[in-house]
Order: structure tokens, then sequence, then C-alpha cells
């Protein structure tokens, strides 16, 4: 007798070839989901405003240090000279998060019924070490003839933005020997050219931040005529901005990246570092004696943003027709991704 050849035999070849494939559908289908958990894993992008400053530093941090992936983040970071360029690509969600200088503009975008929001603090002025000044041109200040703010009077003052923390600080300083901005003749132009400009002594007076300042002096161009921790100690100079994309569409999102931004600000917190000094060279193009010798501005350790700083340059903005109307505090803040965040550092 054949045995291989028998139907007997046959039909068991049969049910064992079921039996393996039934085995084989059910190992796959068990690997299924390893496949899906993993591809789930992927990171997701977020487009963030990159401004050359050392304030920029936690986002670099929460990068380099992986605390955007352990969120299932990663930034992309896209290069501008001024946060007011990005706030339209904030509102039509081609960026979703922007980080940057209180300013008139923002009050008016939300006032248009744009959907961005303040959602955190992101500097501060320290009321102790200055990094924003008002500069005279040295000559004239080691002269006596530009050497005190009552001297300002009718003179022509460079600043890189206005309606800004800039003119809005000039002002404060300005009260102290009752004048105003309408006694003095405000000018935009850039950081990079008043630093130039004051080189080549073509202008007499400007606002300057912290790494201009440690420009001019080294060149011995420029002295400080008043700090702007003088007028407005402790005051929240900048904010980080969540548009629609985060706001309304991902929240889930907004919040991951609060959590990351945090602990880079932390980080960020501890001071010149090794670490945080070559992170900071790789972001930020600056050389280690740079960034050795400049203020780094501070930031706040929980994010919380504060709110009277923000109404009170509302105010200052509405009564010098920079804004046509005062926004309410909820249309202009949310706290809610500040607060998951705090609960989930604790």
């Amino acid at each position: 007798m054949n045995i291989i050849n028998s139907p007997a035999t046959g039909r068991k070849r049969v049910k064992l070839s079921l039996v393996v494939l039934i085995w084989l559908v059910l190992l796959l289908s068990t690997s299924l989901p390893a496949c899906t958990e993993k591809g789930s894993t992927e990171l997701i992008s977020l487009k963030i405003v990159d401004l050359p400053y050392i304030t920029y530093l936690p986002f670099y941090i929460a990068q380099e240090e992986g605390f955007f992936a352990e969120q299932g983040l990663n930034a992309e970071f896209v290069k501008f000279t001024s946060v007011t360029q990005a706030l339209p690509l904030l509102i039509q969600g081609d960026l979703d998060v922007a980080a940057g200088s209180i300013s008139a503009g923002l009050f008016n975008a939300i006032a248009q019924d744009m959907n961005i929001k303040i959602v955190a603090s992101h500097a501060y002025i320290d009321a102790k070490e200055g990094s924003q000044a008002l500069v005279a041109k040295k000559d004239l200040y080691d002269s006596g003839v530009l050497d005190t703010v009552a001297e300002l009077k009718g003179k022509q003052i460079f600043m890189p933005c206005t309606a800004c923390i800039d003119d809005f600080a000039t002002e404060q300083i300005l009260k102290t020997e009752s004048l105003t901005l309408n006694d003095v003749v405000i000018t935009k132009m850039s950081r990079p050219d008043i630093v130039t400009a004051l080189g080549s002594g073509s202008i007499e007076v400007a606002t300057l931040g912290a790494l201009q300042i440690v420009q001019v002096k080294s060149l011995g161009c420029a002295e400080v005529l008043a700090l702007f921790n003088d007028a407005i100690p402790g005051f929240h100079v900048s904010y980080v901005m969540f548009g629609p994309t985060l706001l309304e569409d991902n929240p889930d999102i907004g919040k991951k990246f609060m959590v990351a931004y945090l602990k880079g600000v932390r980080q960020r917190m501890e001071g010149k570092t090794e670490r945080n000094l070559e992170i900071a060279e790789k972001y930020t193009g600056m050389d280690r004696d740079t960034l050795l010798s400049s203020p780094w501005t501070p930031q706040a350790l929980d994010g919380r943003m504060n709110i009277e700083n923000v109404l009170a340059f509302q105010d200052w903005a509405y009564d010098s027709g920079y804004i046509d109307k005062k926004i309410a505090e909820e249309q202009l803040i949310d706290t809610t991704f500040i607060d998951y965040a705090n609960k989930v550092l604790e």
C-alpha cells in the first residue's frame, strides 16, 4: 500500500496546511499592532519662530536634550528678523509657535479676531542686571553734552521697532525728566545697522539689547545713558504665542510643547554651564567670549506671565494711539498650557 499517496494522507496534509496558515496569520496579526505602535512614535514637527537672541535658548535646549522628542515632537526652526514678520504666518497656521517682544501689532491682530494668544512668559527685565538700554555716542557722553536723560529733548533716537517695548521703556525713562516721546524723534533702524552707525559716529542716541551693548562698548563708540531695568524692573517684555494650529486644532500638542519648553527654560536658567554654552554657540552663531560677556535675560522657571505687565503695555499702546481698542484679558491670554505643564513637572 502506498500510504504516502493515500487520500487520507492528502486530507491530513490539507488540514496541516490550514493549521500552519492560520498560525501564520495569527502570528502576523499579533505583529501588526507593534508596527502601528512604531508608526505612532514618529515625531510630530512643529514650526517655531527663530530669532538671533539668547532668549530662544530654551527651544534649542529642548531640541538638543531630547525634551521635544520625549513629548513626541520635533522642532523645525524658521528664521525671522522680527516676531512682527512671523505673526501673519502664525495666524495662517503656517507657523505653530512664535515668541518675541510684546508689540501693538499683537493687540491689533487679536482685535481683528485673529486666533492668536499669549500662552507663556518668554523673558523679563532683570531688576539688577541691565540687558537693554538707551545709549549715547561716546564723545558726546564723555564731554557732558549728552550724559543725562534731560538732554535727550529734541534728539533723534534710533530703535529697531516702534509701538514695542523699546519706545514703551524709553517713554518711562523720559518721564523721569518730565519728557514724553513727543519731545524726541523716533526713527526705526535694525540693531546691526545701529551698531554700525554708532561705530561710524553718524547717529547719537539709540536703544540696544544686551549683545549690542557689549559690541558698542568693545568698539568704544557708545556709553549707556539709561538702563531699561531702572525704569521697568522685572517687566515681562516678551512672550510665547500660539496660533490656531495649537489653540484649536491640536491643543494636546500645545500642552506637550509647553512641557518641553519649560524643561528647556529650567536648564537655561542654570546659567552659563558648559552644556548651555555649547548649545548656544551651535544655534546662535555667537562665539564663546561674546556669550560669556553678554548678560542673559532671565526667564521665568514656571513660564507664568505677568498679566499686569501685558495690560499696562496695552494701556500705553492705546493712550499712544497705536491700537484702536482695548482687548479683554481672556481674549489676549490663555494659561491652560502653562498650567498643564507646571502640573506635569511638579
